[in-house]
């Protein structure tokens, strides 16, 4: 099983539209090719949105960002940065070299040490750059951005609830050696 984390507000527009509604991360959040947001036109441009928070995974394996994406022209050209953040801080960076011009998924896998770089799960965001090459009247259009991670480890949890299972029954023990040791316990003819 996996987690994602998609876009749940935005931060920066930048020239982006969406085109539905007004908000970005409203329609990069849904992994569907109905929706996009568009870049300026023939132009750079950049946008933020939020990450929505996962459990922190507890392994630094099984991190992939992603991004689905597409110019608008064929004879255009565009290259694209999307960028994971922990506040202001980059973790990864995902890098494309002239987008195809059909919708295409690109993915980029996390090394372990930009996994274990993300400290705070509640505090990531996406930055997605536009890079103008070439071409008139066209635009970048991003339809959705994800980062994927493992489960949050659930024998962790298990583990962690025999500990403290084992470390009450050592407790009880305490108190019953203790007890021992006063003289606290029951003689011939009842309590001592």
């Amino acid at each position: 099983m996996a987690q994602y984390s998609r876009p749940d507000a935005d931060m920066v527009d930048g020239s982006f539209t969406p085109s539905a509604g007004s908000d970005l991360y409203a329609v990069l959040d849904d992994n569907s090719d109905t929706d996009y947001i568009t870049s300026a036109s023939a132009a750079d441009d950049t946008c933020q949105v939020s990450a929505g928070t996962v459990t922190d995974p507890g392994s630094s394996s099984g991190h992939v960002l992603r991004a689905r994406l597409k110019r608008s022209k064929a004879v255009s050209q565009y290259n694209a940065t999307v960028t994971l953040k922990q506040g202001s801080t980059t973790i990864a960076t995902l890098s494309v070299t002239t987008v195809d011009s059909t919708v295409t998924t690109y993915s980029y896998t996390l090394s372990g040490a930009e996994a274990d770089a993300i400290t705070d799960y509640s505090d990531l965001n996406f930055t997605l750059a536009a890079d103008y090459v070439a071409g008139s009247g066209c635009n970048l259009l991003c339809y959705w951005i994800e980062l994927e991670t493992p489960d949050a480890n659930p024998q962790a949890s298990e583990s962690e609830a025999v500990g403290v299972a084992e470390a009450t029954s050592a407790q009880v023990g305490i108190v019953t050696a203790a007890s021992d040791a006063v003289g606290v316990g029951e003689g011939p003819g009842g309590v001592v």
